[in-house]
């Protein structure tokens, strides 16, 4: 491990102060890859009409359906970028790459958000019939599968694809 100088620290420092050295494997090895995401950042804010101050770092927590809008919005740049090249330039002429690294960001800080907030899922109850297990969802998983479904759009399959309030052309970034 290095310093900011380039010099390298003792073993003994590095382990008492490098434990999670998120300097050295995050901002030291992808600096301009956080810079085009900070850029999609500010775009977002500035769209959104969100300030871009401390206080508002929260917002996209407020998002309904965070979980899905996300993800939804990852996908779409992931085809966006595979049908318009790089450079996004319906978006300020930010990168879809960065884009994509935004919204995957968003997505993996609410769901890690979200496991602080709730207690682990109880386990279904199993049973066995001739060879096939059967899972029967608890009453609490069925009134939590119930309350996910409201605002979704369906297939005539009855799959859903997109949310109600955000289609594929809102939402995340």
């Amino acid at each position: 491990m290095k310093t900011a100088t380039g010099k390298d620290l003792e073993p003994a420092t590095a382990k008492k102060y490098g434990k999670l050295p998120i300097y050295h494997h995050v901002i030291f090895r992808f600096p301009r890859a956080l810079r085009e995401v900070a850029k999609v950042s500010e775009m977002g804010n500035r769209r959104h009409g969100r300030p871009d101050d401390l206080e508002s770092v929260d917002t996209i927590f407020t998002v309904p359906h965070a979980e899905w809008v996300y993800k939804n919005a990852m996908m779409r740049h992931i085809v966006d970028r595979a049908i318009e090249g790089e450079v996004n330039e319906q978006d300020e002429g930010v990168l879809h790459a960065a884009q994509i690294a935004w919204n995957a960001m968003c997505d993996l800080e609410v769901m890690l958000r979200q496991a602080e907030e709730k207690p682990a899922p109880i386990p279904a109850p199993v049973t066995k019939d001739d060879d096939v297990i059967i899972v029967e969802p608890t009453p609490e998983q069925i009134e939590e599968l119930e309350e996910a479904k409201k605002g979704l759009n369906y297939t005539p399959d009855g799959v859903p694809y997109a949310l109600a309030d955000y289609p594929l052309t809102g939402g995340g970034l």
